[in-house]
């Protein structure tokens, strides 16, 4: 650069300024503290919702959902960064189950930086005991864990239900939930595929579309056959006159052309070539424009009826198409076309170096226009097809946001659940009988155990009761009130108490269900321990498996609040993964010029 030149100053090259902090470092261990602080606060049904603003002002979010929240959570500690991190990963793979990850790896992080054991040895124990955890849960006798019949509509509306009831900043009633879970229920049920196809998990995305409006209540919400793309053009009904086919297996049905490049003549598959021009004033670019052309003349002999492209077609290729009865709808974007191929079954075409064949065009059975929300769209249907839009209605923007987030996690829950027909006890419940499987088991392995990691007896258990405390500490942040909780002793579920009791009352008749339902106190003579004194005396009692699972058969799953199990499994492996990742570093090295 010129440094003669006016207004334009450069600054003398500055010396690389390195700083390290150890791991256990005051300031690393109160930003460890503080972001666990933030994810328990937002954890359960009863979760605060946290307003999050950057320093400049602008919008302000409102949330309690990992997955919004991350996105806007500015954070500049490294170990806090490796944490998000990897909560953001799981959440992109599965949606569900963020602040478990998020909650679960500050938890273990924090409490093996305040023990005076070498980490190498806690990372061995935590590694241990989660793959002991990830046995139990597998197992065909894991009592905390329900198999899903997909044929169940109470069933599978109760994990419907579980996840729409999880974020208090939807600001919605039971009446809401029970009416935004039947639809998001409705649409995953008609759009299951046979046993001929392959399910994956990124079916979801295409076969539901979301439409937001603001400023209604959230029964006004409703589902539309097709997908809905605003056009704010169209004014009257006159205007949409389309060609139908008269074919005799498509006889009335509209033939629709899906190209996904340019037709402004910038299409970027002629970039790399070389032209020779032959001729004077012959620009490249009115030889593409001719090649569009030539493909928009095809569309028209073939009787094409509608033309989405997802970029953009040139006004001249518009002005022919129009001329000649063709619907043209451009600038889709990647999603409304990935919708539009599910809808219509046409394949994109992506050059055009050959024509396009009858192979690559689709069908849909009508296209007209719908006003919603002061707003005009067009409406492409096809019956055949399961593709829906989710006509999402809130009151508030931040309601509206938070509302569709939960849809599309619950979509994609329940698409899980195809390939992964299992739930957990939720409301802390699946994690409770989880840690009293663990005290079991290392009361009665402790010793085999600390043989094969070669390290003291006292070691061991302070390590495990480290990794315990850390797992029912997430059932116990579902309350953000300062009741207490318990446990029964015969099925090991999680109850909470309100806060506030007096020290006299006999709160045991008080309970009545526990946190995920499906245990009833008037069913059982059962006996109650405060959570708080069982923690107190880890490793000194067994459980009884037998009586667990005979009283949990008499309950109606539909009744009950369940956890995804696939997303939970997930959730424990990365949040130790990263745990254990944590815990190997030594130092943070920033350099801040």
């Amino acid at each position: 650069m010129d440094k003669s030149m006016p207004g334009i100053s450069v600054a003398a090259k500055q010396q690389s300024q390195l700083h390290h902090r150890h791991l256990d470092h005051p300031e690393i261990l109160d930003s460890i503290h503080l972001f666990k602080k933030i994810m328990m606060s937002c954890y359960g049904p009863q979760g605060r919702l946290k307003m999050v603003q950057n320093s400049a002002g602008g919008h302000v979010t409102v949330t309690s959902s990992a997955s919004r929240l991350l996105q806007v959570l500015s954070v500049s500690k490294p170990v806090i960064k490796i944490i998000v991190a990897a909560v953001q990963s799981h959440v992109a793979v599965y949606s569900d189950g963020g602040l478990l990850t998020a909650a679960f790896t500050s938890s273990l992080v924090e409490s093996a930086l305040k023990l005076n054991l070498n980490r190498l040895i806690l990372v061995e124990v935590y590694e241990n005991l989660l793959k002991i955890t990830l046995e139990y849960l597998n197992s065909a006798e894991c009592p905390c864990k329900v198999k899903l019949d997909l044929g169940s509509i109470g069933a599978m509306l109760s994990l419907t239900r579980s996840i729409m009831s999880s974020k208090p900043g939807c600001c919605m009633l039971d009446s809401d939930i029970s009416h935004i879970s039947t639809l998001i229920l409705q649409v995953f049920l008609k759009s299951i595929p046979d046993q001929s196809q392959v399910v994956t998990g990124d079916d979801h995305g295409d076969v539901l579309q979301y439409l937001c409006v603001e400023g209604k209540p959230v029964q006004d919400s409703h589902l539309i056959d097709g997908v809905l793309f605003e056009q704010p053009n169209i004014v009257t009904a006159q205007q949409l006159s389309i060609k139908h086919t008269n074919s005799v297996v498509y006889r009335n049905k509209i033939k629709v052309a899906l190209v996904n490049v340019s037709m402004s003549g910038d299409s970027t598959e002629f970039i790399h070539a070389k032209y020779e021009v032959m001729q004077e004033n012959v620009r490249v670019s009115d030889a593409v424009m001719q090649r569009i052309m030539v493909i928009a003349q095809q569309f028209v002999k073939d009787d094409v009826g509608v033309i989405c492209c997802q970029k953009v077609i040139h006004p001249k290729i518009k002005g022919f198409l129009k001329e000649n009865g063709v619907l043209i709808q451009d600038r889709l974007g990647s999603r409304f076309t990935k919708a539009l191929q599910k809808l219509s079954g046409a394949s994109p075409i992506g050059s055009f170096h050959y024509g396009p064949s009858s192979a690559d065009y689709g069908w849909l059975d009508d296209v007209s226009y719908k006003t919603i929300g002061q707003k005009t769209y067009l409406h492409f249907f096809n019956q055949s097809s399961p593709v829906s839009t989710l006509v999402l209605c809130n009151r508030q923007e931040e309601t509206l946001e938070e509302l569709k987030n939960q849809c599309m996690t619950a979509n994609h829950v329940l698409w899980m659940t195809l390939q992964h027909p299992e739930a957990l006890y939720g409301g802390g419940c699946w994690e409770i009988c989880v840690t009293k499987y663990l005290q079991n088991w290392v009361y009665q392995n402790q010793g085999s155990v600390v043989e094969e990691i070669g390290c003291t007896k006292s070691a061991f258990i302070t390590a495990a009761d480290s990794f315990i405390r850390c797992l029912y500490s997430t059932a116990m942040s579902l309350d953000h009130d300062g009741g207490d909780h318990v446990t029964d002793s015969t099925n090991h579920h999680h109850w909470s108490l309100p806060p506030g009791l007096p020290s006299n009352c006999d709160w045991s008749k008080l309970l009545t269900h526990c946190s995920c339902g499906r245990i009833s106190n008037k069913d059982a003579d059962l006996k109650f321990e405060p959570l708080q004194q069982c923690s107190d005396t880890f490793f000194s009692q067994t459980m009884e498996s037998e009586e667990c699972d005979k009283s949990l058969e008499s309950v109606e799953v539909g009744e009950c609040v369940l956890d995804s199990f696939v997303t939970r499994i997930n959730a424990l492996k990365m949040a130790v993964g990263t745990a254990a990742m944590i815990l190997r570093t030594g130092n943070f090295i920033c350099d801040t010029n």
